[in-house]
């Protein structure tokens, strides 16, 4: 089974503001999102006010970190079988413009899993594992997915990879067009 990275297309550019996490006085940081742990109930606020300035008229389906999705793709997630994803209530405003939208939810992917062949694998000069790791070439160790669809992996949190089933699933949609899966190789 090969494992690719899930992508927003390029070309929406956006900008999440933190100032919006902290206006609901959680304790909560876009990196609860993205960290792989699961969160208290206690600890959402729902609906979550996401502070988003997006310069496009149509709204994307995906927004990759933290992962912000439309409740269509959701939807889908869940048909196919995801079941390691926590989806919370938000709503995205947009401060400039006023524009409110509820189809979205904020979602923590649960579970980090250490995938990378470090040995066949070429870390960037500048590579920091304490902050992230950066790659010139990456290979996954595919046994180490365990099956798993749709993860974080360990060392690289803000990205995501999904499995060539759910890819499949995904395109053969045909509905998803900011959605982009881009091969390990091709990635770094």
């Amino acid at each position: 089974m090969s494992h690719f990275f899930l992508m927003e297309r390029p070309g929406g550019h956006y900008q999440l503001c933190d100032a919006s996490m902290n206006k609901q006085d959680n304790g909560l940081c876009w990196g609860d999102f993205i960290d792989g742990a699961k969160l208290r109930t206690d600890q959402v606020e729902e609906p979550i006010l996401v502070d988003l300035r997006y310069p496009e008229d149509v709204m994307p389906e995906i927004f990759q970190s933290p992962l912000l999705i439309s409740d269509e793709f959701l939807a889908d997630l869940l048909n196919f079988g995801i079941d390691n994803i926590d989806a919370y209530e938000c709503h995205l405003i947009d401060g400039e413009s006023g524009k409110v939208w509820t189809n979205y939810k904020l979602c923590n992917i649960i579970g980090l899993l250490d995938v990378f062949d470090m040995q066949a694998s070429t870390l960037n000069d500048g590579s920091s594992p304490e902050v992230a790791l950066l790659f010139d070439d990456i290979v996954i160790n595919e046994s180490k997915a365990g099956g798993h669809h749709l993860f974080r992996p360990a060392g690289k949190m803000s990205s995501i990879l999904v499995s060539q089933e759910l890819k499949d699933y995904i395109e053969g949609l045909g509905k998803y067009k900011n959605v982009e899966f881009v091969h390990p190789s091709e990635y770094a």
